[in-house]
C-alpha cells in the first residue's frame, strides 16, 4: 500500500477518534481509558496514548494527531 493510499483510507473512516487541540482529559472522558500510556518523549514532551483502533499524541496535555492503526493481518491468516 502506497502512503497515499493509507492517507485516503484515513481520510474516509468513520471511527471516531480525538482530534487537534482537546486535552487530555476530555480525551479519556469521551474515549475511555487508553490500553497503554507511553511516558512522554523529548522537548517539548510527546506523550503517546494507544487505543484498540487509533493512536493518540499530545504535546504537553493537547491533542497534536491522531491516527488509526494499519490492519496489517492477512485475509486467511490470524
Amino acid at each position: 500500500m502506497l502512503l497515499i493510499d493509507a492517507v485516503k483510507e484515513e481520510q474516509q473512516s468513520n471511527i471516531p477518534r480525538p482530534q487537534r487541540g482537546d486535552t487530555m482529559s476530555a480525551v479519556e472522558k469521551h474515549f475511555g481509558s487508553p490500553i497503554k500510556k507511553h511516558a512522554a518523549v523529548g522537548d517539548p514532551p510527546i506523550i503517546r496514548w494507544d487505543y484498540e483502533q487509533f493512536v493518540v499524541y499530545f504535546e504537553y496535555d493537547r491533542v497534536i494527531t491522531s491516527v488509526l492503526k494499519r490492519n496489517t493481518s492477512t485475509p486467511g491468516k490470524p
